[in-house]
């Protein structure tokens, strides 16, 4: 939900784009009923008067459209939750890590399966993959376990994904969406290396954390004119230029 809406306001900004020479004509042409439903006109007139020529939204609007040109790689997981893509490896009876799940999601699919999606990422995945073998092969050593028997506890793919992926306000880890954070761990649940049932609720307690978050975001004040008819799209659809709550 929080997502759609989001990407229902990034279709509106990229219209009002279009005329932002002539902010008469702007306003009196507003998105098509596709977009805008049934609104009145008198609605679309509040957002460009009151938002898009608003001088901190415009500034905004330009920092977010560097920002999203920094990005070296986007992900093929669509819409879907990082920790939700775990869930439906395990349905297929693959028992992968946060680290192998990040190369997953950056990989194509179908016909070009197994291909990463550029360079950049190619390169971020292996860095991963070869930090998790020698944690891997540290954890074999130190406790005297087979190395195919080692379960590298969460706290510590989480810290790998960290170092690797940078980390945002909060200790958020970047480009796994909500929910994981750098030194996360659940204090009840022994983070042994040799079982995997441990390791799997910790991921369900990572999940159950990440949907409240998603749940939170989504309880934010909407805008007057949130109730929009139009099925959104998915997660990266939204305006480039638009990526901040402003309502």
């Amino acid at each position: 939900m929080n997502n759609t809406f989001r990407s229902w306001k990034g279709k509106l900004h990229k219209h009002f784009k279009k005329y932002s020479n002539d902010i008469d004509y702007a306003r009196s042409h507003p998105p098509n009923e596709k977009v805008f439903g049934d609104r009145e006109i008198s609605d679309w007139e509040w957002l460009c008067d009151n938002l898009y020529t608003d001088q901190a939204y415009q500034k905004r609007s330009k920092i977010n459209t560097i920002n999203r040109n920094k990005k070296k790689y986007n992900h093929c997981g669509g819409s879907c939750p990082f920790t939700k893509h775990m869930e439906a490896e395990e349905q297929k009876g693959k028992n992968v890590t946060y680290v192998e799940n990040w190369g997953l999601m950056h990989q194509h699919r179908g016909s070009n399966g197994g291909v990463w999606i550029n360079e950049e990422a190619e390169r971020t995945g292996k860095n991963l993959i070869e930090e998790l073998i020698k944690t891997k092969q540290q954890l074999a050593e130190s406790e005297d376990t087979p190395f195919e028997d080692v379960v590298v506890p969460i706290p510590m793919q989480l810290d790998i994904l960290a170092k690797e992926l940078g980390t945002m306000k909060g200790k958020t880890i970047r480009g796994v969406g909500y929910g994981l954070k750098k030194e996360r761990f659940c204090s009840s649940i022994p983070a042994s290396t040799s079982n995997p049932t441990n390791a799997q609720l910790m991921r369900y307690t990572i999940l159950l954390e990440e949907r409240l978050t998603s749940l939170e975001g989504e309880k934010q004040p909407q805008p007057p004119i949130h109730d929009v008819d139009e099925e959104g799209g998915e997660e990266g659809e939204e305006d480039e230029d638009e990526d901040m709550d402003v309502f």
